[in-house]
């Protein structure tokens, strides 16, 4: 006999078994764990995955770790694939453009804010327009709004609004 899993969300797909369930909440979580650990511990990371340590490589294994456990756990609260596939995109997107803000003294080019910034806000576009246009979202195609809290996405905006004038400031005195 098939268990059925609870619903944890009104969103959530209505045919998940307790196998489905626990599998993709394991992984997911196990994914985001580590996604975590990665990110914002990288040196320790490093030390117990026994490989040498490269900042900046771990940060960006840590964004997409995130990005793929966002996913799966979504994935277990909307029925929307699409919608989930363009949140899990935007968090991994998201975490990687940190990664290149916080690493950019380490390399890399002086486009790659602007790039990964672009992809994050087609993904945020996807997702609003996803949500105007099928409905199927959340309370009414409110999901981009809820996704952020107001408070992080002004905090979010200002740090990248620092981050780009630091740059600019930076390839400017670059010749001086």
């Amino acid at each position: 006999m098939k268990q059925k899993a609870i619903r944890i969300s009104p969103w959530a797909p209505s045919d998940l078994s307790f196998g489905d369930m626990a599998a993709v909440t394991i992984g997911g979580l196990f994914m985001l764990v580590l996604g975590i650990w990665a990110f914002f511990a990288p040196a320790s990371f490093a030390d117990f995955v026994g490989f040498p340590y490269n900042r900046h490589l771990l940060h960006d294994v840590g964004a997409f770790q995130i990005g793929i456990g966002t996913t799966m756990l979504l994935a277990l609260m909307w029925t929307d694939v699409v919608m989930v596939v363009l949140a899990g995109y935007v968090v991994g997107s998201g975490f990687h453009l940190l990664s290149h803000i916080l690493d950019r003294h380490l390399g890399g080019h002086s486009y790659d804010p602007l790039v990964l910034s672009v992809m994050v806000t087609v993904g945020l576009a996807g997702m609003y327009l996803r949500s105007r246009v099928s409905g199927r979202t959340p309370r009414g195609g409110r999901a981009v709004r809820t996704l952020i809290p107001r408070e992080g996405r002004s905090l979010l905006s200002r740090a990248l609004s620092r981050a780009a004038a630091e740059r600019e400031h930076a390839i400017r005195n670059r010749g001086k």
